[in-house]
């Protein structure tokens, strides 16, 4: 989310900023391209993954280039759809920084414009644990910018 539009007791700090990327079983006929289109989804079989908010961002993008893949399975969490997608069904969309399993590719979707900012926020005033306060510490000074999450 967007972290100006946070409540004032809020403190929040940009980590990192990530666009989404398609991901695919190493079988796929994707599998060997770097990019692949917003027209090149059209009809494609998709996970859905309808507690995700960037399925919501995805579809509306979809809706706007007048795409329309089709979504015949659901995920309710990453080791579901990482399971289907391992046994063949579909493809799905998610997060660039996705931890990625042996026998998945991912590549990037040209002409989708939308990126994600991820913060880390806290409640302003707030006592923290050590460890808590520690994990904050560092992931305010990591630099996000060359770190891989996969």
């Amino acid at each position: 989310g967007d972290p100006d539009s946070l409540p004032d007791r809020v403190r929040s700090w940009p980590l990192f900023r990530e666009r989404l990327k398609v991901l695919v079983p190493a079988s796929h006929r994707f599998a060997k391209l770097k990019s692949v289109s917003m027209a090149e989804l059209d009809r494609e079989d998709i996970i859905d993954r309808p507690d995700c908010p960037l399925m919501d961002q995805f579809k509306q993008a979809c809706a706007a280039a007048g795409i329309e893949p089709r979504f015949r399975h659901r995920a309710g969490c990453e080791e579901q759809m990482r399971s289907l997608l391992l046994s063949g069904f579909d493809i799905a969309v998610c997060p660039e920084h996705f931890g990625f399993s042996e026998g998945l590719v991912s590549m990037s979707i040209g002409g989708l414009e939308y990126e994600r900012q991820v913060v880390l926020a806290e409640v302003a005033g707030r006592r923290h644990s050590t460890a808590t306060t520690a994990f904050i510490r560092l992931a305010r000074a990591q630099d996000w910018a060359y770190v891989t999450l996969n």
